[in-house]
């Protein structure tokens, strides 16, 4: 972890509660400031003012940075840009790939570190769509009772989960 936030030259990383042993034990390696994500940490959010006036950007420049496993060495990034996250977004829209609307309730079974999670959720926020995320480590029972909890109209994940959520709930 310590090398992926060093490697991005991350300042600020906010973190689940789950994840605070390992946030302590690399602390003191990296530069990073860590901050964890509260009930506190919403309500300070909350009392800024909103931004009025975004700054201008290059639609070229990077926007996510997901890292490999580093099965082979040390992870290695991938960046991808403003331009390349819309564009794939916009592809995922036609009703013959995902068919996300502003009526579907989307829920992404794949993680954001892991390829952007196929861009489903920035697809769901540009159409309206509600996007329910299972966070993390989700069991396939959970799946299910978000599935009819939330009304999920849309799921996406490796066929392996989704085999799993099926044979527990054909």
């Amino acid at each position: 972890m310590s090398y992926v936030i060093d490697a991005a030259n991350d300042k600020l990383v906010f973190y689940e509660e789950d994840l605070s042993g390992s946030i302590r034990e690399i602390k003191g390696k990296t530069k990073a400031s860590f901050i964890p994500l509260s009930k506190e940490t919403d309500e300070e959010i909350d009392s800024f003012n909103p931004v009025e006036k975004y700054e201008e950007i290059d639609e070229r420049e990077g926007a996510v940075i997901c890292y490999t496993s580093g099965t082979t060495g040390h992870p290695k990034g991938v960046v991808y840009s403003h331009r390349s996250i819309f564009i794939h977004s916009l592809a995922l829209l036609p009703k013959d790939v995902t068919g996300i609307s502003s009526n579907e309730v989307v829920m992404p079974v794949v993680p954001m570190f892991h390829i952007s999670s196929w861009d489903i959720p920035y697809a769901s926020l540009m159409t309206g769509a509600k996007l329910v995320l299972p966070g993390p480590r989700p069991q396939p029972e959970d799946l299910f009772n978000l599935i009819k909890r939330e009304g999920v109209t849309i799921a996406t994940g490796a066929p392996y989960c989704m085999d799993l959520l099926l044979r527990l709930h054909p």
